[in-house]
């Protein structure tokens, strides 16, 4: 850093001295834009920093508020966006969480993790049929994905589309299995065998 402005200072006495060409002495401009870009990065990793810190310390309040901070110089920031909306999920605003969630899919349609997160939302609102098809999205980009069978075998149980849940729930037991984790498995096979009866 100090020998960016030791060349800036060096550069102006030449030019001056010199009489260099205007081009010449916008140079050293540039390098300032870089440094500025930079430091501006830096100071959005630090509210990022601070946003998750906030998230995990539970004070969700102040996440948003260093979210929107970040949000206030880039309204796309799909980072910010996703944060904000995981706080608002945290506090139970589960409108405004899907509205940040939804933003995020706008610029980033590939993010799993958005759209598991909105379906959850949608979830609590009792909007099953859109958490239906967010937890397709999710299946689509990760067929793999436990949780995702069992939430929409849930969610189509709520729409008393029991023989779709069934087969979600099944499937979700035997990826649990799969996994190890016999637990949440077992709990897959006794929801469906409920839906049987």
């Amino acid at each position: 850093m100090y020998n960016i402005h030791k060349a800036i200072i060096i550069l102006g006495i030449a030019s001056a001295s010199l009489g260099l060409s205007p081009v010449v002495q916008a140079l050293p401009s540039q390098a300032l834009i870089a440094q500025t870009n930079s430091e501006s990065q830096q100071q959005t990793q630090e509210l990022y920093q601070k946003g998750i810190d906030q998230i995990n310390a539970e004070d969700y309040q102040s996440a948003i508020a260093t979210f929107n901070q970040i949000l206030q110089q880039n309204t796309d920031d799909v980072g910010a966006l996703y944060n904000r909306g995981l706080a608002y999920t945290l506090m139970e605003d589960y409108e405004k969480a899907i509205a940040d969630y939804t933003k995020v899919l706008e610029l980033d349609p590939e993010d799993a993790d958005a759209y598991e997160n909105r379906a959850l939302a949608r979830t609590q609102i009792e909007d099953y049929p859109g958490a239906i098809a967010d937890y397709t999205q999710v299946l689509r980009r990760n067929p793999e994905k436990a949780e995702a069978f069992y939430n929409r075998g849930l969610s189509r149980a709520q729409l008393e589309d029991y023989d779709a849940a069934i087969v979600d729930l099944q499937k979700a037991a035997k990826l649990y299995e799969a996994q190890g984790n016999t637990e949440q498995a077992q709990a897959a096979r006794t929801v469906a065998e409920s839906l049987e009866q």
